[in-house]
């Protein structure tokens, strides 16, 4: 939709741009949102490689269970476990173990 025929082209110019440094947005959507911003706002728009991700990466894990889970938490879950004073001495080596096994420093 051309700015002209947008209800609110700030809030309109704003998802765009916001598109363009989500990690999340697929490289097709964020060249979309580059076309637009520069075609319909006149804005000049820098390809930068914005390389978001989290410390431990964004892959799935599979948990015990064979549900698939985000390695994110799954790291922090067992990171809590693996400090934390009122889990047994052997849970807390499973947990430094588990944290071994996905290549975390377990002491970090």
């Amino acid at each position: 939709m051309p700015r002209s025929q947008s209800p609110n082209p700030t809030r309109q110019e704003a998802g765009f741009k916001a598109a363009l440094n989500n990690p999340r947005v697929s490289s097709s959507a964020k060249q979309n949102a580059r076309h637009v911003l520069e075609d319909q706002f006149g804005d000049v728009i820098e390809q930068v490689d914005v390389s978001g991700g989290s410390k431990y990466g964004d892959e799935n894990v599979t948990s015990s269970r064979g549900v698939e889970r985000s390695r994110n938490n799954v790291v922090r879950g067992y990171k809590a476990a693996a400090h934390n004073l009122s889990n047994t001495e052997a849970g807390r080596q499973h947990a430094r173990q588990s944290l071994e096994d996905l290549g975390v420093n377990p002491d970090e």
